[in-house]
């Protein structure tokens, strides 16, 4: 069975997961990537590895020239893209089509689970450290749209969030003041059941694809399953003494519904304007996408219509995804795509 477990495809461990590998702790942006990280990713077909700079930034197809860098990206896990090689990141294909003219250094600062006001943050702190940056391009998430407001979205993992007291009010930012871990130091594991960590210590350590299969099926059936409602889920008290609790709960629309009551439009488009000075100040273009898959026009539309009251440029992808999904997501062991 262990033999026909290998042959499926299934990995001999399960961990280190790319989530957990990655983030360390920050005090400014909640949490980071790992500099100088590696880690083959065994939850993709061919194992593609990922790896980070010293300063955290994902290693892209130009990492090599030494060049001082004129593009940079911002944004969340469809930024970082631990799904596939360091050359066939968002930057590096840049760095290839722009190659074509003259050679072109990008920088890859995405950080799987970041909002908008982290991409923000990073943005400032990659036009500080690279002065030569032209352009600039935030990738937006339609989960970034609740994360803007609720802290402990990916908890334990705790983010810096905009909030604002009444609508007549203007969004202030909310730092994160608990650590989980000391700031610099990761997290090795998310939220799980003692029955959860168990069994990925044992997979983990006794190297079994066999195992590693078998916790996936479980996952797949829980995630099947009817809902056993969000009591269990950790909640956090915000200002006006609403409850947010994370988005992985049952309820999906009820997140939206409760960010969108509690101002999400307006601050996201107060932090695309902000993104949007940033660059102006340092002397470079910015531009905001959106991450889509390509059959989502009115998510589409909604957010070009943000962008254009934050008076920012948006360019939309939608177009370009025309073909059957499978032909650019990446390949799960399990026979899905991500």
């Amino acid at each position: 069975m262990e033999g026909l477990a290998r042959v499926a495809g299934y990995t001999p461990r399960l961990g280190p997961q790319v989530q957990t590998y990655f983030w360390v702790a920050d005090k400014a942006l909640g949490f980071r990537n790992r500099p100088n990280g590696r880690l083959e990713n065994g939850w993709v077909r061919g194992k593609p590895v990922v790896t980070t700079d010293s300063n955290g930034y994902r290693r892209g197809y130009g990492s090599a020239l030494g060049l001082p860098p004129e593009v940079v990206f911002v944004g969340d896990s469809t930024t970082f893209c631990a799904e596939v090689a360091d050359d066939e990141t968002i930057s590096s294909e840049v760095e290839k089509i722009l190659g074509g003219r003259r050679r072109t250094a990008a920088v890859n600062a995405g950080v799987r689970g970041y909002n908008t006001l982290q991409s923000s943050r990073m943005l400032r702190e990659c036009l500080a450290r690279f002065p030569s940056i032209r352009a600039a391009v935030y990738t937006y998430s339609d989960n970034d749209y609740v994360e803007n407001l609720n802290p402990i979205y990916y908890f334990p993992l705790k983010a810096p969030t905009v909030w604002r007291e009444s609508a007549d009010q203007p969004f202030h930012e909310v730092e994160v003041s608990a650590q989980i871990v000391p700031w610099g130091h990761a997290f090795f594991r998310l939220k799980g059941s003692p029955l959860d960590e168990l069994f990925i210590g044992v997979a983990t350590h006794s190297h079994s694809a066999l195992l590693n299969g078998s916790y996936r099926a479980i996952q797949r059936l829980r995630r099947s399953g009817p809902s056993r409602g969000s009591k269990a889920e950790p909640q956090i008290t915000l200002p006006s003494g609403s409850r947010a609790k994370p988005f992985e709960g049952p309820e999906p629309d009820e997140q939206i519904g409760w960010a969108k009551r509690h101002g999400a439009d307006e601050a996201l488009e107060t932090l695309l304007s902000r993104m949007n000075r940033i660059c102006a100040e340092a002397g470079a273009g910015f531009a905001a996408v959106r991450f889509t898959t390509g059959g989502e026009e009115p998510a589409d539309r909604a957010f070009e219509e943000r962008c254009r009251r934050a008076g920012v440029r948006y360019v939309s992808l939608r177009s370009h995804f025309v073909r059957p999904k499978t032909s650019y997501m990446a390949r799960l062991p399990d026979g899905g795509y991500d």
